[in-house]
């Protein structure tokens, strides 16, 4: 090749270069354009909770997106003038009318609702355990378009202090879906279920506070009945805490004792029961220093007491009924024995180390005595 060619070569690499670059993208885009599929987007935003009506705040917000060029006729005129799409919600029931918007080349209808309020089902008596579920079904015309792959459903969360849960459907996608043919045409039902839970930060910061004060009161047998003034401060403390605590935490006003009201009940019982079993071991005390062994089975007797209302107010918050009505909801079993290790271990490691100095005491008696007979017969 030439040098005057060159340039030439260069110059046409150049030109088909920047032609190549500048139509790919456009064939690309067009392609895409194209290729866009119709959407179905179904959006719950849930807000605030009213605990007395038992609902929470949940407006709708429905779009039927680039939907195909049949919904305009030949004059660019939408063809329907607006989308019915029914929901219901166990006994409430409404309807979004989807009206078409404008934007661009796409085909669009949109609807809202935005002062809308759901019922919520769960065992509030759980609290600070307790989940809700929303059930929520949509019925809309299918049109030939509304399936699986193109639908989906967003609940969005703007509960404070919960967290969000969807329940699997039909294969990977959140919601289930069916079709039943009307007079009209073919229906398209969409069925998805929402579980709203006590985020685990404020769940573990209540039950944290509580396990430390059920250590405080299994601790109380480890003082000895001499340090009455020591075990009256330690029960004073926790009878004025669990009380404001009781103020303090944001427990849902019910007629019936929440989970948590229960272990804070069970934890004044223990904090004054204490108080007055450690009055009366004094006394005991200072009227014959033999009585002080009745301490393992007063304090014993006590100890029984709280471990055996613990073990019978949490199970009874959720009877075999409300269990199969509510199978979403429960709290952790293993939360029972903590509780109850946390009442018994200061009871227990005192029993234990008394009955061992005393098979120590009978052992060392009995090596004195062999000892002794021993030395007769020598």
């Amino acid at each position: 090749m030439s040098l005057k060619s060159k340039p030439s070569f260069v110059l046409l690499f150049a030109l088909a270069t920047v032609f190549f670059f500048g139509a790919f993208p456009y064939c690309c885009s067009s392609s895409i354009e194209e290729g866009q599929k119709a959407q179905f987007v179904f959006t719950v935003r849930l807000g605030q909770i009213d605990w007395e009506t038992r609902t929470l705040e949940a407006p709708i917000d429905i779009w039927f997106e680039n939907l195909p060029d049949n919904f305009k006729n030949e004059k660019g005129e939408y063809n329907f003038s607006s989308i019915p799409v029914d929901f219901e919600q166990w006994h409430n029931s409404g309807q979004v009318l989807l009206l078409p918007e404008g934007k661009d080349s796409q085909i669009i209808y949109h609807g809202s609702l935005p002062a809308n309020r759901f019922n919520f089902r769960g065992l509030t008596e759980l609290y600070p355990f307790d989940s809700y579920l929303l059930d929520i079904t949509f019925r809309s015309p299918s049109f030939d378009l509304i399936n699986e792959n193109n639908t989906m459903t967003k609940p969005e969360n703007f509960v404070g202090g919960f967290d969000l849960r969807e329940e699997p459907g039909t294969g990977n996608k959140p919601f289930t879906m069916t079709y039943e043919t009307q007079e009209w045409g073919e229906e398209v039902v969409l069925n998805f279920k929402v579980y709203v839970s006590r985020s685990p930060s404020s769940t573990n910061l209540i039950m944290q506070v509580l396990g430390i004060c059920y250590l405080l009161v299994g601790s109380l047998p480890l003082i000895r009945p001499e340090k009455l003034e020591h075990r009256l401060s330690v029960c004073l403390s926790l009878f004025i805490f669990a009380v404001t605590f009781t103020f303090t935490i944001p427990i849902p006003t019910l007629n019936r004792a929440t989970l948590a009201e229960n272990l804070i009940f069970i934890l004044l019982t223990g904090a004054g029961a204490f108080s007055v079993v450690s009055v009366v071991e004094k006394a005991l005390l200072e009227a014959k220093q033999k009585f002080a062994v009745s301490r393992f089975l007063i304090e014993g007797l006590v100890v029984l007491f709280l471990v055996g209302t613990l073990w019978n107010a949490l199970p009874g918050l959720i009877s075999p009924q409300l269990a199969a009505e509510y199978a979403w909801a429960s709290f952790p079993q293993e939360l029972m024995y903590l509780l109850s290790a946390s009442l018994l271990f200061g009871y227990v490691s005192v029993t234990l180390v008394f009955a061992l100095n005393i098979l120590w005491k009978n052992r060392e008696k009995i090596r004195k005595r062999s000892m002794a007979v021993r030395l007769s017969r020598k």
